[in-house]
């Protein structure tokens, strides 16, 4: 694999593949307990496990890699991989040369084909996204205690600012509880914040202006705006079917409205432009290549799928709905590419 990606141009655009389940035993026990937490509440369907679930499977059984491709041959063999507990958020820092991945409660950064060294932060909790700010700093998503956390990544202890979902009107959880948050206290580490028990779900985050963040609530079915300096949100998509991932792309954003089966087209001004939809089975992540094609992480049928604008297949690595579950994906150069994977 090293051989064949130091042969790769410096500035061809290659894609990695995060994968936050890589053992079959766990991911067969896992799609079990998902099944049985199915319940109706408030009319609305929602997806997790329970408290007594969240810990009958640890993530130290999950396994998790991250894994190089081109996205121009994805079925020719791997350019690159390493090996990560559970990656959910995946962001490549150009100034520090490292990839930055969340693994449960925390931020792990990886340079020649190993992690170096680990982000920690009283809030990191069920990590689901990290992001870039524009001034150079880290969103990180703290799904477990529904917030958005900004750190500097040379002092990462340290919370720059913060959003928590249960000071902003959002203090009703999916199982119907009120939430409350003790930002006094060291979060990081405790595993039975369960999916149920979160008021949002929050799972992704993107800094799109000064101080205006875009995030995703998963159990609201909402796309929000975020004021990071009045802590205000205004609503800008809702009805969707547990959505994920917001990513900017040329004519504007998309967004993956995970069970809906469609990727979402969003202006530049946010206004919805157009829907692609397929025979997807839980969009995890879309992201937009530089020939404007679009990957789609199809969760549930075991493949990553590339599509052109219109919707159209172009290709696809099925790599086994029962092998692993895809969490994330990101796209670099390969002289990006080789400052992680290459020792």
């Amino acid at each position: 694999m090293e051989h064949l990606l130091k042969k790769t141009p410096p500035n061809k655009e290659l894609l990695i593949c995060g994968f936050s389940i890589t053992h079959p035993k766990a991911l067969a026990k896992i799609k079990k307990l998902w099944s049985k937490q199915k319940k109706e509440i408030r009319g609305e369907k929602i997806l997790g496990r329970s408290k007594e679930d969240t810990l009958a499977v640890k993530s130290s059984e999950m396994g998790g890699t991250i894994v190089l491709l081109d996205p121009e041959n994805i079925n020719n063999p791997h350019l690159g991989e390493i090996k990560v507990k559970t990656p959910m958020g995946l962001y490549y820092s150009k100034y520090h040369r490292m990839l930055f991945t969340g693994s449960d409660h925390w931020v792990h950064a990886i340079s020649k084909g190993e992690i170096v060294k680990t982000l920690n932060n009283q809030y990191f909790n069920c990590i689901h996204g990290l992001a870039g700010s524009l001034d150079g700093k880290l969103w990180v998503v703290s799904t477990g205690i529904d917030a958005v956390i900004k750190i500097d990544i040379n002092c990462p202890e340290k919370t720059l600012a913060s959003w928590f979902a249960t000071e902003h009107g959002y203090n009703i959880s999916a199982n119907g509880n009120t939430r409350f948050i003790d930002k006094t206290i060291n979060h990081q580490g405790i595993d039975d914040y369960s999916t149920p028990e979160h008021t949002t779900h929050i799972n992704s985050v993107l800094e799109y202006k000064k101080d205006k963040l875009l995030v995703v609530l998963f159990h609201q079915g909402e796309l929000v705006e975020i004021d990071i300096n009045t802590g205000r949100t205004k609503k800008i998509l809702t009805g969707l079917k547990q959505p994920h991932n917001i990513r900017p792309v040329s004519f504007g954003y998309i967004l993956s409205d995970t069970n809906g089966k469609r990727i979402i087209k969003l202006g530049k001004s946010l206004k919805n432009i157009g829907e692609i939809k397929g025979n997807f089975n839980w969009i995890q992540d879309a992201i937009e290549l530089g020939n404007k094609n679009i990957v789609v992480a199809d969760a549930n049928n075991g493949k990553i799928v590339i599509i052109n604008p219109e919707g159209k297949v172009i290709n696809e690595w099925i790599f086994g709905k029962d092998k692993k579950r895809i969490g994330v994906l990101l796209t670099v150069k390969t002289s990006e590419a080789l400052n992680i994977f290459i020792k």
